[in-house]
């Protein structure tokens, strides 16, 4: 597809296959069933009519706490993959199609390194591996924009690989 056609209407293909997604999810929760524990508690009528607030009023420190922890985790990866490609180009001048397969190779990558830490979180313990990969995530930030700011393709895949990596080594534990 040329550019032309790309940035008039192409780019609405993917969300229009995304009907499919859709009806596929929908599907599928229609299909599973509650577990055992949330019919008993359905049954016995003690389901919290306001359960955000329920859990806001009780339990504050949880909540804050697993936001804290998910910012540590989300918000370092929104900004080495989604701002760097705006950075990358706009202000670096980088060739704009390097970057977005610079950040298909760090998938990649993660593909090994998911796995790799989710198992060594089984076998060490998940605070400790989450807690590194919240340290490494926040030393890293300066030596990233440090290797970006070099304007070279070559370091800015391993800024962005390295990026990935550190992500990876606190998404790891949350998924094992």
């Amino acid at each position: 597809m040329s550019g032309g056609g790309f940035d008039s209407w192409g780019w609405r293909i993917s969300f229009l296959a995304s009907v499919v997604l859709i009806g596929i999810g929908l599907y599928a929760r229609l299909r599973v069933l509650e577990s055992p524990a949330f019919t008993e508690v359905k049954q016995e009528r003690v389901v919290v009519l306001q359960p955000v607030w329920h859990v806001l009023r009780h339990q504050p420190r949880a909540v804050l706490t697993s936001a804290f922890v998910r910012i540590s985790e989300q918000g370092p990866f929104y900004l080495f993959i989604t701002f760097m490609l705006t950075y990358g180009t706009q202000k670096l001048g980088l060739p704009r199609g390097d970057l977005p397969n610079d950040t298909l190779v760090a998938a990649a990558v993660g593909l090994i390194t998911v796995p790799l830490f989710g198992h060594l979180s089984g076998r060490f313990g998940r605070r400790l591996v989450y807690g590194i990969g919240i340290c490494c995530t926040g030393l890293f930030a300066f030596p990233y924009f440090g290797l970006l700011n070099t304007g070279s393709s070559g370091l800015a895949l391993l800024a962005i690989v390295l990026s990935l990596v550190f992500h990876d080594v606190q998404y790891g534990p949350r998924l094992r």
